[in-house]
């Protein structure tokens, strides 16, 4: 890719950025990515968890995991959840670039010897497209995943982790303790 090439490349991603943030839709297909919606999709998610039917019948109608779920849905559709969310997807996304970019394209620019001018090197889609499925199968199917632990590092989960314990403390905490 060229410098001009890739400045087009980085001019897109704020404008997808601004269309997936005012987008309410968006919001909501995640949801149903992250959490079943209906009681047949939770039913379905558990069978497929090795929960015999038997176990599967009783969670649904447990209160406890009742209020676990709607809990839950409450916190991923608050908005600490959406600003978790945004940060993470965008430091993924700058992590995996980087990848591809370091990995892949080794996208440097030589010296030619001669003043300022430099030599860039051009990739090719159909050239790219074998390194990018190596990067991503490498990127789901390792122990210990690189992308994962990075997003557990950025000071907006340590936050929403401190906001979801402090949600359930008065409900964790023994009786005697809140008088």
């Amino acid at each position: 890719l060229t410098e001009s090439e890739q400045d087009k490349l980085q001019g897109v991603r704020p404008d997808s950025e601004a269309t997936l943030s005012a987008s309410t839709t968006q919001r909501t297909e995640w949801e149903s990515v992250l959490i079943p919606l209906t009681g047949a999709s939770e039913q379905q998610t558990l069978l497929s968890g090795g929960l015999s039917a038997e176990h599967v019948l009783s969670s649904l109608r447990d209160g406890a995991f009742r209020t676990l779920m709607d809990d839950t849905r409450v916190l991923l559709n608050g908005q600490d959840f959406a600003v978790v969310f945004e940060k993470a997807m965008d430091w993924g996304v700058d992590w995996f670039l980087e990848r591809v970019q370091r990995e892949m394209f080794d996208i440097r620019c030589e010296d030619q010897g001669e003043g300022d001018e430099k030599e860039e090197k051009r990739v090719k889609l159909a050239a790219m497209l074998p390194g990018v499925a190596r990067l991503s199968h490498t990127l789901v199917n390792s122990m210990p995943n690189e992308l994962i632990e990075g997003m557990s590092q950025l000071p907006e989960m340590s936050a929403f982790s401190a906001i979801i314990f402090a949600s359930y403390e008065e409900r964790l905490r023994p009786q005697d303790e809140m008088l």
